[in-house]
């Protein structure tokens, strides 16, 4: 089982943090749908460049694991962006990382 959730706007100004908030809120909605991993992928104005957080565990894991990274730039101003965020229970073998989402990097 999994949950799925989706957020886009157009011509309204968020950075990168605000995105993933909205994500991680949608996650935690729906962590019922699959508790054994989580993940999102924000896209933005610049097409060829993407985010993506993925993590084993619960969502709050993977809210600690977003807030500590110090690789992306989450003050990063977006006017158009899409995000999808996916939740994941394993039906088999143990949760991996191999294993964690249908979004890839």
């Amino acid at each position: 089982m999994c949950g799925i959730f989706g957020y886009a706007s157009y011509l309204t100004e968020k950075t990168k943090k605000d995105i993933s908030d909205i994500l991680i809120t949608g996650l935690k909605r729906i962590e019922y749908r699959g508790y054994d991993s989580a993940g999102f992928c924000i896209q933005g104005d610049d097409n060829k460049n993407y985010v993506l957080f993925k993590e084993v565990g619960k969502v709050d894991k993977l809210d600690i694991m977003r807030s500590n990274q110090d690789i992306v730039n989450m003050d990063t101003l977006l006017i158009n962006h899409v995000g999808i965020a996916h939740t994941r229970w394993a039906t088999h073998g143990q949760p991996s990382v191999a294993k964690l989402s249908s979004i890839e990097k």
